[in-house]
C-alpha cells in the first residue's frame, strides 16, 4: 500500500481531465477552499471494491477515470467520507480535515505506477514500531 498526494493542492489544478479543462489549470490552490487530495494505492483495491458492492456496501459511492501517468488513465474510487477504508485513514481525515481549510479527500486506486505525472507524488511513510 502506498499513499499519493495529488490534485489541486499540488500543481494548482485537478488531476481529473474529465473535470474542467483538460489542458489548462482550472483552479488555483486556495489554502481555505481547496481540499487536499490523497490516493490510497493498494494492490487488490478493485477486487475489494467489487466484493463490497456485491455484499451490499454503499461505499465507495463513485468511480472516475483520473490521470495515473502523463499518458495513462486509472480508475479511482471514492466517497464523501473515508470511514469505509480503515480506522487509521478515518483518524487521519478527522485530524487533518480540521487543519486544512478545504478538508481532505481520500480516493482508492489499484495500480502503482513507477513514473508519476508531475502533479502527484508519493507520501513518504514510516512504519510505526512498538
Amino acid at each position: 500500500m502506498r499513499f499519493v498526494h495529488t490534485g489541486s493542492s499540488v500543481p494548482g489544478f485537478s488531476s481529473n481531465p474529465c473535470k474542467g479543462a483538460a489542458e489548462r489549470p482550472t483552479k488555483i490552490t486556495s489554502t481555505k477552499g481547496s481540499d487536499v487530495d490523497i490516493v490510497v494505492v493498494a494492490k487488490g483495491a478493485s477486487e475489494w471494491v467489487a466484493a463490497g458492492k456485491k455484499a451490499g456496501r454503499k461505499d465507495p459511492e463513485w468511480d472516475m477515470p483520473s490521470t495515473a501517468t502523463k499518458t495513462e488513465a486509472e480508475m479511482r474510487y471514492g466517497s464523501e467520507g473515508a470511514d469505509y477504508i480503515c480506522d487509521a485513514v478515518t483518524e487521519f481525515v478527522a485530524k487533518w480535515g480540521k487543519i486544512f481549510g478545504g478538508g481532505v479527500q481520500i480516493t482508492i486506486q489499484e495500480k502503482v505506477h513507477p513514473i508519476m505525472p508531475p502533479w502527484e507524488y508519493y507520501i513518504q511513510t514510516k512504519a510505526k514500531t512498538n
